[in-house]
Order: C-alpha cells, then structure tokens, then sequence
C-alpha cells in the first residue's frame, strides 16, 4: 500500500510544532529531516525531550542526515511514538549495530542512499533492514529538483530486493509521482510540495491523486 509521508526540516521549536499541526492531520507518520550541519551543509531543530511532551496522533521517522546516528538514536530512546530510525549507508559506522539496537528498542531501521552511491554497498544489510530510503536529491535542502539519476538506483534496488520497502525522498512532486511510483517506490516523503504550498492539505491530496 503506497504512503505519502509529510518531511518535517525545521529550524526552529515554533515552526516545528507549525508543521506538525498540519502534517498529524495529513498522515499517521510523519518524517522528522535532521540534519547536523556536518553529513550535510544544513542543520534543523530536534530536541527530543520537548518533541515527547507534544500531543500527537502520529508515529515520527527519523531521517538522520547526520555524521554520527548513534548519538540521535540514544537521545532518541525515550521517545515512545518512533516508528523507525533511518540513517544513510555513506556514514562510517557499524550499521549491524545500530540495526541490532533499532531491534531492541522495537523501532524499525531503514538505510538511506544518496545519489552517486552504488547500491551494492545496501546489499550486506538489506535482510535485516525494513526499509531502503532513495534520496532523489543531494540531502540536505527540501526544494531541489528531482534527480533521474535516482530512478535507475530505486528500479535496480526494487528488481533486487522486491519485498523490501521502499521509500523516495527528494523531488517529490505531483508531476514526479507517477515515475517515481514506476520504480517501484510505495512511500513518499514530500517536504516542499506540501509545506511550500499555501494550502498544505490541497497539496497532498494532489499529491495522493497523482
């Protein structure tokens, strides 16, 4: 069953909570984008001690754009409404680690790959791993155009590995859905089409009929 899942890359408390509104009525899951600043040029607000005090229907997916996931992972253990942790295969880390604890903290895990990366390097890990996350864009900024690139990688990942998951993140847009789609994909995260828009909830539905 295909998702479309609201991208949440906020940079501050006030605006988080602003998307938030917005994004629970929208989907049960809502992606949190963090970024350090240092596995990319950008950086957002996460403080997960003030995001467990919020009141919220949804599940949070945690898309870590960051050098060091260990760390947003343990400052993320008390969060009871995770519903996975995904981190990207270009990190240097012991990714059978992080997925071993993902495991007992009874969260999913899911790898990110980004544009440029072969997909071979997913391939140790895909069978412990619920999802695979194709960045359509160089991670970091929401608003970038759709690289095709990044279609070749979701089609080779889908032909490879059929019954894992697959999620697209990055240039999603109601006029890319439909190839996208055709790769195989069945979980969208949307940033700027939905928070760019200023109607957010037309924008998704547009997004769902696409």
């Amino acid at each position: 069953m295909d998702e479309i899942i609201p991208a949440i890359l906020a940079h501050s408390e006030t605006e988080f909570r602003e998307r938030l509104k917005i994004a629970e009525t929208l989907s049960s899951v809502v992606q949190i984008d963090i970024a350090d600043g240092h596995f990319v040029p950008n950086s957002s607000w996460y403080d997960p001690a003030i995001i467990q005090t919020i009141k919220t229907p949804a599940r949070f997916e945690l898309h870590l754009m960051v050098s060091d996931p260990t760390t947003y992972i343990s400052m993320s253990e008390g969060m009871k409404n995770i519903a996975r942790a995904i981190w990207h295969i270009e990190v240097p880390v012991a990714h059978d680690v992080l997925i071993n604890w993902c495991k007992k903290l009874k969260i999913e895990s899911g790898l990110a790959i980004s544009p440029g990366t072969s997909v071979g390097r997913i391939a140790p890990f895909i069978d412990n791993i619920n999802e695979v996350l194709v960045l359509g864009v160089k991670p970091g900024f929401s608003g970038q155009p759709l690289l095709e690139s990044s279609l070749d990688a979701a089609r080779e990942i889908h032909d490879r590995w059929p019954k894992t998951a697959l999620g697209f993140d990055g240039g999603v847009t109601s006029k890319t859905m439909a190839r996208i789609r055709n790769s195989g994909v069945t979980r969208f995260c949307a940033a700027s089409a939905i928070f760019g828009s200023k109607d957010p909830k037309k924008a998704y539905e547009k997004l769902k009929n696409a």
